[in-house]
């Protein structure tokens, strides 16, 4: 908009520092000068010359608003040193993206000259996608798509009965029109307006929802926006896409039902009303959906309890008292070494902070399953590989354990030594002792490693079993002892007096009085950035959880209606039977029996199913719990609701009068 864009002069060690300002920023900050080019800003330690402003609408690559030149070279000059690096590339016209890869796989990657042997040419790769994928996947895609298309199963078996019931019970007044002229195409048409005046207030109704609830979700908690190129709100193909889906509803549950229905009312008027009955494939509609309904109880009610049970059971430790921090520093790593020890002295030494520690990342917020293998269970599986176990890894520092009152239950814990670089020292928590099938002492001096990172070839002694930190999930962790230096960033974390001063002021002054290009920021509570990192988790299981217990009472209403339709579809022929001088008990039983063998028959498949998918999916690895119990409940739970189901209608059966049933049967 103004100025010009970074240049490649910008990038080189000797180039006057500058940057490129979003139109925001221009706008909300610089009063929307239009002379601020040449102007300069500050941007953490350095002062830096405003050479562009962006046009409005553009924040790439997610929603930034500064740009400043990428240096090739880290200060330090090391090859391995520096950030870490994104390449965007724009597809060539006329290019795919499978051509694209298969361009960048002839060209191979060299390992650079004069470094060590660790990273060799055979682990570098290079690995092409589309840009929104980054921010789009989600793992396990195709699973959890086949399981939310699984939860629909019981709404539209549901939905499809109902309407073929409602329909039928129609028959009268359709064989009454039918009588007086209407022909069937007219009544078949009627029913399709119908139904497709309810499929469009249903359309309505969702796209009222989506607006209002899903276009205000935050994507990236930590990024203040979602990707200015992402768009949740509703847009006209999406109205299009669901008027399409309100009129195929329409003929489906309008036109389909409504040509069977009206067939033998045509066919013989009168004399058919209320003929149609629910055939075979309905009950196995119903044995189905009840076997579905017991499959997912139990995973509902394992998600559920792995939701709440954190925030029962706590973090093991006195949260409040806890305060985080992030540091970053804009130099060599040797440099960062020194400071790192340096700040963590000093705020030691301060009288309202009883402890400090660093970490890679905050304990309980890390965001990555790796995966590793133990050295003694190395046997070749299927495919010839090792058995793997997925863990979630952390380094840490020095004091870290002894902070959070975390015990050490077998080993030792890492000492002064194991802060060396050419140590391999690790410990485990108890959960992974567990899931490697040993006790805690049994493990140590056991080697482990990681099998999909670059050092895949490193063992790692087992020194140390200690206790799960936090203590409110079941995950396995391992943790490794972080060099100074090592990690830029690294989380700060540290235990406070509260009665004594403001210790985040403190920390900001001592991290300005040792060096302008080391950065302290995001300094809150340990309750407040814990939360923040393990919300997109939290709030997924809740809504899971939530979405499938509301297909479930779905379902249970469904089921009370289909059994009420298929009780009072047989009144007739219980009243007739109390005429003849039947018992009431013997004509409860006889309407209770075909209805409670199809839900018997729907809870025994359900509990089979929900045992095997149990022993498949890896509930522990997930952080889902396991409840006592659940397929117990589960069974209990729809034999309650069928039994309720076919109760109320069987006692109004029971109840006709004979004369009314003969009126009925005439």
């Amino acid at each position: 908009l103004h100025g010009r864009p970074l240049v490649e002069a910008d990038v080189r060690a000797d180039a006057e520092p500058v940057v490129v300002i979003g139109y925001d920023v221009w706008r909300t900050r610089f009063s929307a000068d239009p002379g601020i080019v040449g102007g300069r800003v500050r941007l953490d330690d350095t002062v830096r010359t405003v050479v562009g402003v962006m046009p409005e609408g553009f924040a790439f690559p997610v929603n930034h608003e500064y740009w400043i030149p990428l240096r090739a070279e880290s200060p330090s000059g090391a090859w391995n040193e520096g950030p870490e690096i994104f390449a965007f590339g724009r597809l060539a016209p006329g290019a795919s993206l499978e051509s694209a890869r298969a361009e960048l796989a002839t060209l191979g990657l060299a390992p650079r000259a004069g470094h060590s042997d660790s990273v060799a040419a055979d682990r570098l790769s290079v690995r092409i996608r589309p840009y929104a994928q980054a921010f789009a996947y989600i793992a396990n895609g195709d699973l959890i798509l086949l399981f939310l298309a699984l939860l629909l199963v019981p709404p539209c078996a549901n939905l499809a009965i109902l309407v073929y019931a409602r329909t039928v019970v129609r028959q009268e007044e359709f064989a009454i029109r039918a009588a007086l002229g209407a022909t069937r195409g007219r009544i078949i048409a009627q029913l399709f307006l119908e139904m497709l005046l309810l499929s469009g207030a249903a359309a309505c109704a969702a796209l009222f929802l989506v607006q209002f609830f899903v276009a205000r979700r935050q994507l990236l908690p930590d990024s203040g926006a979602n990707p200015f190129w992402i768009d949740l709100g509703v847009s006209l193909g999406s109205v299009l896409y669901v008027g399409a889906l309100a009129m195929l509803a329409g003929v489906i549950a309008g036109v389909v039902p409504a040509i069977q229905a009206t067939r033998g009312v045509m066919q013989s008027g009168l004399r058919a009303r209320n003929s149609a009955r629910l055939g075979k494939v309905w009950s196995a509609m119903i044995v189905g959906q009840i076997a579905l309904a017991v499959v997912i109880v139990p995973l509902a009610m394992n998600l559920s309890w792995g939701a709440l049970r954190p925030g029962m059971v706590g973090l093991g430790f006195d949260s409040e008292a806890y305060m985080t921090a992030r540091v970053q520093f804009f130099g060599p790593a040797a440099r960062f070494a020194e400071l790192q020890g340096e700040i963590v002295r000093r705020l030691e030494a301060e009288a309202g902070i009883a402890a400090v520690a660093v970490s890679r990342i905050l304990p309980g917020a890390e965001p990555t399953r790796q995966s590793v293998a133990l050295e003694q269970m190395e046997t070749a599986g299927p495919a010839g590989a090792p058995p793997t176990l997925r863990v979630t890894a952390n380094s840490v520092g020095p004091g870290f354990f002894e902070m959070f009152d975390a015990p050490v239950l077998a080993g030792r814990g890492f000492g002064a030594a194991d802060f060396e670089s050419e140590r391999n020292s690790v410990l485990i928590n108890r959960t992974l002792a567990s899931r490697l099938g040993s006790e805690q002492g049994g493990l140590l001096g056991r080697r482990i490693r990681f099998t999909r990172r670059s050092d895949a070839e490193v063992w790692h002694e087992i020194v140390g079993v200690v206790a799960d930190l936090p203590a409110n999930d079941d995950l396995p962790r391992l943790y490794q002892p972080m060099t100074p230096g090592q990690t830029n960033p690294l989380t700060l974390t540290f235990r406070i007096n509260p009665s004594v001063g403001d210790s985040a002021d403190r920390l900001l002054a001592i991290a300005a009085s040792l060096d302008p290009a080391l950065v302290v920021d995001e300094i809150s509570s340990f309750d407040a950035r814990y939360q923040r990192a393990t919300s997109e988790r939290t709030d997924s299981v809740y809504l899971f959880a939530v979405v499938t217990l509301s297909v479930l009472l779905l379902s249970a209403a469904g089921m009370y209606a289909l059994m009420s339709f298929t009780v009072n579809q047989r009144r007739r022929e219980i009243g007739l039977r109390s005429a003849l001088g039947a018992p009431p008990l013997r004509l409860l039983a006889g309407t209770f029996r075909g209805p409670l063998q199809q839900i018997s028959t729907g809870v025994v498949v359900g509990l089979i199913v929900a045992y095997l998918v149990g022993d498949v999916i890896p509930y522990e690895t997930i952080g889902v719990r396991r409840v006592p119990g659940a397929l117990v409940v589960a069974a209990l739970c729809m034999l309650i609701v069928g039994a309720l189901a076919v109760a109320e209608p069987a006692r109004r059966a029971i109840k006709l009068a004979p004369t009314e049933a003969l009126r009925e049967a005439g």
